[in-house]
């Protein structure tokens, strides 16, 4: 059974690093996903011998790409708008007018945003999360107070993750 695509000599990257080192030719496995199988062993070790170094470096980069994913989800709405146009066709397929739609990143975004734990309750930087934290007494008067405010409460919301898990 075979896991990879296998290595064409017709892949517009041929030969590449990969074939030129001899780890793989025409026909064999291609070896350009190599990290599916450092991640296999990333999570092997973890699971197995209790090892997370290289798994937490792994999960770092998944969850910096899902970060990138919101981040050009969200661009993308600033750019289009929160409604954009579309055409309207008939049976026939003929256009007969435009009608408005949600931009279909609106439809991803809030789930994904939510998921990742990115909300601003998540991160503990609402109004009400920093009257808790009393930061509201002090009251902030310039951004960098509140951004003081937010890496306190981050670093506080790292330290109970932490000490729970």
């Amino acid at each position: 059974m075979r896991y990879m695509r296998p290595c064409k000599s017709t892949c517009p990257q041929y030969p590449c690093s990969i074939v030129e080192e001899g780890r793989t030719a025409p026909g064999g496995e291609c070896l350009e996903k190599e990290h599916v199988v450092e991640a296999f062993n990333a999570i092997l070790k973890a699971a197995l011998n209790q090892q997370f170094d290289e798994f937490n470096a792994l999960a770092a980069l998944e969850v910096a790409k899902n970060i990138e994913i919101v981040r050009k989800l969200q661009e993308a709405v600033l750019d289009d708008g929160v409604v954009v146009y579309s055409e309207k066709v008939d049976k026939d397929g003929n256009v007969i007018g435009k009608e408005l739609k949600p931009h279909p990143a609106l439809l991803a975004l809030p789930k994904l945003i939510a998921d990742l734990g990115l909300t601003p309750q998540e991160m503990m930087i609402t109004p009400r999360q920093l009257a808790r934290a009393g930061r509201e007494d002090d009251g902030i008067k310039s951004i960098a107070d509140l951004m003081s405010a937010i890496g306190t409460n981050l670093k506080g919301k790292k330290d109970e993750d932490d000490s729970s898990g």
